[in-house]
């Protein structure tokens, strides 16, 4: 195929709201994310065994069933924390208005944008994953969401799905 003939164009229109949706499973399977939470979990583990410890003497003892509610409560509202907290930097991310486009070819994927531009081989991307909403693209270390209402039609975003499994396998999910 050759790389112009083969050639699909979009504009970028960034969604603060589909990329947190779709990105977010990425983020939360992350070493760093679950360490953080492992800490959470112990902190809210040793704020409701202090609050016991420290009622206890008070004769207060019997309220340690709503510390522990409290405490589960808060164990599991922390992933929608981090969820919210992620969707929020995505926000200001792209709060500013930006002209980019993303072009997808035989020789790789080419971005540019007002201020920049830069190119990538299919060597460079090191998975892809197929979403109900768009595709997830690993960059090096970089994660990169596409939507789907990006592409101009449903027949161009099948042609760029066909283009990256040619290049290496799409996990579709």
């Amino acid at each position: 195929m050759d790389a112009a003939a083969g050639a699909i164009t979009i504009q970028v229109r960034p969604n603060a709201d589909e990329a947190a949706r779709a990105l977010f499973p990425s983020f939360i399977r992350r070493r760093t994310t679950i360490a953080l939470i492992a800490i959470g979990v112990l902190l809210v583990c040793a704020i409701v065994g202090g609050f016991v410890w420290l009622l206890r003497p008070l004769g207060m003892g019997s309220f340690w069933p709503l510390f522990v509610c409290i405490g589960a409560v808060a164990i599991a509202l922390m992933p929608w924390r981090f969820f919210i907290a992620f969707r929020k930097r995505l926000a200001q991310q792209f709060a500013q208005p930006r002209d980019q486009s993303m072009t997808f070819s035989a020789a790789g994927i080419d971005s540019r944008s007002a201020h920049s531009s830069s190119h990538f081989d299919w060597e460079a991307v090191t998975a892809a994953r197929s979403t109900p909403t768009g595709v997830i693209l690993q960059i090096h270390r970089s994660l990169i969401y596409v939507s789907r209402s990006n592409f101009a039609s449903p027949e161009d975003y099948e042609r760029v799905l066909s283009l990256i499994a040619d290049h290496l396998s799409l996990v579709r999910v």
